[in-house]
């Protein structure tokens, strides 16, 4: 028996002799992996194609999230919550009660507005309709 001879197996494990088992290979597999179809590598890895298209939706989502419907009414509150610190302002010395209910709903507006891409204008208009409610509430309460 010569050791380099791989299609004798007289030897086993047990003998101390080297003991080669031949396998058998299709060839269809072979010219599967020579042509690339076989997946080689980490199984982990996910294929570069599909990484780039959820980067692409993930940028899309966060597009549509900056400039989308929410972001724009947000903005459109911190406009109303302007306008309606002007009205609550000119109400508060003809009609008090009516200057209530639009410092409060300007305290909506201004906390709608705080989700907005102008924070620091809705936080300054949230704390100006605060003011003007406590103080018509202070005013209704002295009468």
């Amino acid at each position: 028996m010569s050791s380099g001879d791989a299609s004798q197996t007289d030897a086993s494990p047990e003998s101390g002799e080297s003991f080669i088992e031949a396998t058998v290979v299709r060839e269809e597999i072979v010219s599967d992996a020579r042509v690339g179809i076989v997946r080689t590598g980490s199984p982990f890895v996910t294929d570069p194609p599909i990484v780039a298209i959820r980067a692409g939706a993930a940028l899309q989502m966060r597009r549509e999230f900056e400039a989308g419907l929410w972001r724009v009414t947000a903005g459109s509150a911190v406009l109303a919550a302007g306008m309606l610190v002007a009205f609550g302002l000119i109400a508060l010395g003809v009609f008090p009660t009516g200057a209530l209910l639009i410092a409060g709903l300007g305290i909506l507006m201004s906390l709608l507005g705080l989700t907005s891409i102008y924070p620091k204008w809705a936080l300054a208009l949230l704390l100006a309709h605060v003011g003007i409610f406590v103080s018509t509430f202070w005013r209704s309460l002295q009468t």
